[in-house]
């Protein structure tokens, strides 16, 4: 019993960052964090395309979830293909479902990097209904919406600390 008291003690501190992730496509690899006094900065280039950046911005929270697929070619150097959805939250208790139009109040964005014509780049998420529940102690996220710029649908659901 003595030697099985820290292997669970160290287990729960490996956890402790996070709870009920997001579950993760088979062939796929999954991260989700949440940043305290970062924000996302919206910024146009020479030809007129919507691009973010992350930048420090107090009294804001981001939570970005990432999903890239593994490539287990090393011969295949464009096979790589990422999915993130980013947020940006006020450092305030938020609790609220944000739909559609809404979803600009917390910088909804979406983000595909891949060498798919026509698909690749940052988009504000324009369709969708997400539910919040924000304090400084964790956020609850349940979010179904719709990846720009196809009508192809996503779900994610998860609390982290």
């Amino acid at each position: 019993m003595k030697k099985l008291f820290p292997l669970l003690f160290g287990l729960l501190l490996i956890n402790c960052k996070s709870i009920n992730m997001p579950s993760c496509e088979p062939g796929r690899k999954c991260t989700t964090t949440r940043t305290a006094d970062k924000g996302i900065e919206e910024k146009t280039d020479g030809l007129g395309r919507t691009y973010i950046s992350f930048v420090s911005k107090k009294n804001h929270y981001l939570i970005r979830h990432k999903s890239e697929r593994i490539n287990d070619d090393p011969r295949l150097q464009d096979a790589g293909h990422v999915e993130e959805i980013v947020l940006e939250l006020p450092n305030e208790n938020l609790k609220t479902v944000l739909q559609n139009d809404e979803l600009s109040q917390v910088k909804a964005y979406f983000i595909r990097r891949c060498f798919c014509k026509g698909l690749a780049g940052s988009f504000p998420i324009e369709k969708g209904t997400l539910k919040i529940n924000h304090t400084k102690n964790a956020t609850e996220i349940d979010f179904q919406y719709t990846k720009p710029p196809t009508d192809e649908t996503g779900h994610l659901k998860f609390r982290i600390k």
